[in-house]
């Protein structure tokens, strides 16, 4: 007879935690810390040293060329100081709190590296930055990514009620088995919320995601908002009332009947809600 395998060796173990040089992080390391720390994580950091997107080729005027070499050369050194400097913040957030990590620097394109880096590790971790390039850039990852990320905007740590966005949609339901299955945050009560449409299916879509949750323990409550608003104004509504720590949902699949977490739906949130965003598709 095989050896039992215990729920414990299917958790998570390690997480990618992309550190954007030149920006603070802070919002992104207190989360990432909280979460190591309450679960026992090996965080791993790694920036993204893009060359061609710091000194990329350009035409410049006739006699502007020696000046370009300058400006490239001056721009290329900032770049590599502000990796040093994302190096020594993640040293310096980890190393108090104990912490097992590692950091890495990689070259080339910050998207295709990420979701090819992601392979390794459980969990990806992502800043949200303000800019539009920005969230765009991230929008792109989050469709690449072959592993759950975790969109912070914040500072938040990881603790506090966990709110579901459930459509009872295929990516949906991965989201919610991925956040499950993770293992993380499981003493926090969870709220399921779906909005409901013209087909009157609401509170039985809730309950899906509700009897799924009970049956791996988790304390449960489940609610229906009606749709007099958008879904995404829905959502942020009830992201308002309950305060929670991590949001669950699925995102970028195929169009559907209803609309909810696709598309559009999904864009205004990653831009909009404030905790932080459990992802998957």
């Amino acid at each position: 007879m095989a050896d039992s395998v215990s729920w414990e060796s299917f958790m998570h173990r390690s997480a990618l935690v992309a550190m954007k040089p030149g920006a603070s992080n802070q919002e992104l390391l207190t989360f990432s810390v909280s979460l190591a720390k309450k679960h026992s994580l090996l965080l791993v950091g790694e920036t993204v040293f893009d060359r061609d997107l710091i000194a990329g080729v350009e035409s410049v005027p006739l006699g502007a060329s020696a000046f370009k070499v300058e400006r490239d050369e001056k721009l290329l050194h900032q770049a590599i100081a502000q990796v040093s400097e994302a190096r020594a913040a993640f040293a310096a957030a980890c190393e108090p709190a104990g912490i097992p990590f590692e950091f890495h620097e990689v070259h080339g394109q910050v998207g295709a590296n990420l979701t090819v880096s992601a392979h390794r590790y459980d969990l990806v971790i992502l800043g949200r930055h303000a800019q539009e390039n920005e969230v765009s850039a991230l929008e792109s990852i989050l469709r690449h990514c072959p592993r759950p990320a975790v969109v912070v905007a914040t500072a938040a740590e990881a603790r506090g009620p966990v709110l579901v966005a459930y459509d009872g949609s295929p990516q949906a339901a991965r989201a919610l088995a991925s956040f499950v299955a993770s293992g993380l945050l499981a003493d926090e009560p969870v709220s399921v919320v779906t909005v409901e449409t013209a087909t009157g299916t609401g509170h039985g879509t809730s309950r899906l995601a509700a009897d799924y949750l009970l049956r791996h323990g988790r304390r449960v409550q489940s609610r229906v908002e009606q749709s007099r608003v958008t879904v995404a104004e829905a959502i942020l509504g009830c992201a308002d009332d309950l305060r929670p720590g991590l949001i669950v949902m699925g995102a970028f699949g195929q169009p559907t009947i209803r609309e909810f977490l696709l598309g559009s739906v999904t864009k205004e949130l990653l831009r909009r809600l404030t905790a932080p965003i459990w992802i998957d598709h």
